[in-house]
C-alpha cells in the first residue's frame, strides 16, 4: 500500500543513506584514502557478528575476523574495531 507517509519514510531513509555515504567518503579523503562510498560499503558488507548460544542458555555476541581491507580502513580513520560495539568479543580468542 502506497501512502504519503510511507513514501516520505522511504525518501528520508534514502537521503540518510546518501548522507552516510558522503560522510564516509569525506572522512577517508581527509585521511588520504581515495575510496568511493561504493567501494567502502562493498568492502564492509561481509563483516558479521555471530550470536553464540551456549548449552547453559547463556549468549555471547562475537565479531568475525576483519579482512585486511577493513582493518586498514578502520586504522587509517582511527575508528575502533567492531569488538568495541555492543559488547562484542573477537572470534579469534
Amino acid at each position: 500500500m502506497r501512502t504519503d507517509r510511507r513514501i516520505e519514510g522511504l525518501v528520508f531513509i534514502t537521503l540518510l543513506a546518501f548522507l552516510v555515504r558522503a560522510i564516509l567518503e569525506r572522512a577517508c579523503r581527509q585521511r588520504g584514502l581515495v575510496l568511493s562510498g561504493e567501494r567502502l560499503l562493498r568492502g564492509f558488507a561481509p563483516l558479521q557478528a555471530v550470536d553464540v548460544v551456549w548449552s547453559d542458555d547463556s549468549r555471547q555476541r562475537r565479531a568475525a575476523e576483519m579482512s585486511v581491507f577493513q582493518a586498514q580502513v578502520l586504522a587509517t580513520l582511527g575508528w575502533p574495531a567492531p569488538e568495541r560495539y555492543a559488547g562484542l568479543t573477537s572470534l579469534e580468542g
